[in-house]
């Protein structure tokens, strides 16, 4: 194996030029520095195409970000072939198994990295340094773990960042022999939160929340490996935030890991990892806004709290909620799934006798245990915030699902997601949510909710393609009606008025929106007919209306729009389906069927396309329209169930700012609710032997019973799960 190759240029650097970063150009340098031409699994271009899209339509690069981005990303390129000449030629190294990998995990700023510094210096244990992860070929070696030349030159390039933000390593120290977290390991995927952390790249982020992260630990995986072929430790102690995002991917990687989480209170924790990522982003831009970044953040750790919890709380895995024993370390149960851990005794340090590097000096050395977190519904335990902190408090309780990080007022009785309580404690709104640039196209626009969407987006800065067929007699133009409202109004938008049924509808649909704006972003769709008859008195051709326009027109508008999403590298979906698509309805037998079709439409692509960064969700609105006006007959409760008061929901799913997927939003009257497919734990009948009738029959009320109850993300995992809990012995049932 050959040395390493020379230091690499400083991190700040003179700007050579302001080429945009493009990928064929950076592909290219990557070959003619490596001289090889294989990248390895094509995985990978899907993140850094939008990556590069991300960084350049929003980032706001000055000069030297723009130098520094474009060395960094040749770089990485340039290893990656690299390694992948090193994969093919010893697959040896991918045979090797890591075995019971300690994982520090919890949200940014909770004392994890103190912890994992600790444990470093244990020498059993071996952490990722620094260097090593960040020139990770040629393979580290045990002989020259302590005088690589790839030290000197992480040295350099840290001692040039502390040059032009020195604030940074005040808030996190940093060295070439100091622990380093190991998603720097997936930047070489390009699929890894080091991207949205260092830049503003919304749209990056939201393709990495929807991706699958299972083929991204995978390479997580292959890359420890990499770095134990020469080295391999006892134990690997890993540490990175970014892991409670993704519990139930990493523990199907790793499935005898030791996880381990550190709490601390979230208005701190988002008080100094705002602070962090401010200071961290000057490096590469001089456009951003410290309060819109606390805001970001406030939605983004909540997301982490909320997904890392999941794995816990009704997980199928075997083992689930086993914490094996850590020796040094002491875990004090509060209330359930929730610890703080605090050292008993110090462990052996490895000062002088191992490769790490002793632990940097800190103003204290007395060991802080952090405040335990608050669970949904605790009372808080502060009794005042700053102004500043409390509108990032409200932030981060709606995130949580109404959960109050803040003391109440002494007069407020209602609950905390009472409208009067949401009220009194969210009087600074949040930042409107804009649409600026945004193309989204609303089937079914002329009337109705579709209207009362289409309004809304146009209002809030979307260039709107506006669907709706003429009527039968020509005499109305629902469609040309409302793109003259917006218009008089300065917006934005254009109309389409094919018949949905049609079959190049769709293709008509698209390509008004490309030929008008050169783009789509969103697709709303909404357009729908309703007929009421009983199952006894419905015929085929009743069915085949209806699902020729609540069901087939959006499957084909879905499949049009589909490539156009996809070479953006971003869209949403939002389907408008139905209650009674969820619980059936009387006299709504056709009806029901094809929203309930609608559904299952709305998984599927959710399931497919989340990996491309295209989101797909669906609303059940109940409001008072042309359709259902009959249903409801009192003034104020048709007043109460205004189209409009459906709108915000599926405005905020065909944004860049929704992050969720495959998930179906309950609206109506200013209420909104998600509704879920869940299943109940049931019974094992397996122990049984042969089962019988009469034994399902036995054991109907424990079967039916609303207990225990999981979902899946999609039939797969279902399938998935299925297949696990048949592997385990029966349950004595």
């Amino acid at each position: 194996m050959s040395g390493p190759r020379a230091a690499p240029a400083p991190l700040v650097a003179e700007p050579r030029d302001a080429e945009p970063l493009m990928v064929d150009a950076l592909l290219a340098e990557a070959r003619r520095r490596s001289g090889r031409d294989d990248f390895g699994d094509p995985f990978f271009r899907t993140g850094l195409d939008v990556l590069l899209r991300s960084l350049r339509e929003e980032a706001s690069l000055h000069a030297s970000g723009l130098a520094i981005v474009r060395e960094d990303l040749t770089r990485l390129l340039t290893q990656r072939l690299e390694l992948t000449a090193v994969f093919r030629a010893h697959p040896e190294i991918t045979a090797r198994r890591i075995e019971r990998p300690l994982f520090i995990v919890g949200l940014p700023r909770t004392g994890s990295s103190i912890l994992h510094e600790l444990l470093a210096q244990d020498p059993e244990n071996r952490t990722p340094m620094t260097w090593e992860v960040k020139f990770p070929w040629p393979p580290p070696e045990a002989a020259t773990a302590e005088t690589d030349p790839r030290i000197a030159a992480m040295d350099a390039e840290l001692a040039g960042m502390d040059t032009a933000i020195p604030e940074f390593k005040k808030m996190h120290p940093q060295g070439a022999r100091l622990p380093q977290e190991c998603l720097n390991l997936t930047t070489l995927e390009f699929a890894s939160i080091f991207w949205s952390v260092s830049h503003d790249v919304p749209t990056y982020q939201a393709w990495l929340d929807g991706v699958d992260a299972r083929p991204i630990y995978a390479f997580h995986h292959r890359m420890l490996r990499y770095l134990h072929w020469h080295r391999p430790p006892e134990r690997w102690v890993l540490k990175s935030s970014s892991h409670l995002w993704s519990l139930d991917a990493l523990l199907d990687e790793y499935p005898d890991a030791c996880v381990v989480q550190t709490h601390r209170d979230p208005l701190k924790v988002l008080a100094s990892f705002t602070s962090l990522v401010s200071t961290l982003r000057r490096l590469y831009s001089d456009r951003f806004d410290a309060l819109r970044i606390a805001r970001e953040q406030a939605a983004f750790l909540a997301a982490g709290l909320a997904r890392g919890r999941l794995p816990r709380l009704g997980s199928s895995r075997p083992g689930a909620g086993r914490r094996p024993a850590l020796p040094g370390l002491h875990r004090r149960s509060h209330r359930p799934d929730r610890r703080a851990l605090r050292p008993l005794r110090p462990p052996p340090l490895a000062r002088g006798r191992g490769a790490h590097a002793p632990l940097p000096r800190r103003e204290s050395r007395r060991p802080v245990r952090p405040p335990p977190l608050p669970l949904l519904g605790d009372r808080p335990r502060s009794r005042g915030r700053a102004p500043a902190l409390r509108g990032l408090s409200d932030a981060l309780r709606d995130r949580l699902g109404g959960t109050r990080l803040s003391t109440p007022t002494r007069d407020t009785k209602a609950g905390p997601n009472s409208g009067e309580a949401i009220a009194a404690t969210s009087t600074a709104r949040r930042t409107p949510l804009r649409f600026d640039g945004r193309v989204v196209a609303v089937t079914g626009a002329g009337r109705g909710i579709g209207r009362a969407v289409a309004e809304l987006l146009a209002a809030r800065g979307a260039r709107v393609v506006v669907h709706n067929r003429r009527s039968w007699d020509g005499a109305s133009d629902p469609a040309g009606e409302l793109v003259e409202a917006i218009r008089a109004r300065r917006g934005e938008a254009v109309a389409e008025r094919s018949d949905v049924t049609a079959p190049q509808a769709a293709e008509r649909l698209v390509a008004c929106a490309l030929e008008a704006f050169g783009r789509l972003d969103a697709l709303v769709l909404n357009a729908g007919i309703i007929e009421s008859r009983l199952v006894a008195d419905s015929t085929e051709a009743d069915l085949a209306r209806l699902y020729e326009v609540n069901t087939l027109s959006a499957f084909r508008l879905t499949r049009e729009a589909l490539p156009v999403l996809r070479r953006q590298g971003a869209g949403r979906l939002v389907f408008t389906t139905s209650t009674a698509g969820l619980y059936g309805g009387e006299g709504l037998a056709a009806y029901s069927m094809a929203k309930g079709a609608l559904l299952g439409l709305m998984r599927a692509v959710a399931a497919e396309e989340a990996s491309r960064g295209i989101l797909a969700n669906a609303v059940c609105p109940t409001a008072v329209t042309r359709m259902t006006e009959s249903f409801v007959s009192d003034e104020a409760m048709r007043a109460a169930l205004a189209p409009e008061r459906v709108a915000p929901a599926v405005a905020w799913l065909a944004s860049e700012a929704c992050r969720i997927n495959g998930q179906t939003i309950l609206a109506a009257g200013g209420l909104f609710r998600s509704a879920h497919a869940l299943a109940s734990r049931g019974v094992d009948l397996r122990g049984l032997g042969e089962i019988g009738p009469e034994d399902v029959a036995a054991h109907a009320d424990a079967i039916t019973e609303a207990t225990g109850l999981h979902g899946h993300a999609d039939a797969g995992s279902h399938f998935g799960a299925l297949l696990e809990e048949l592997a385990r012995p029966a349950r004595s049932d």
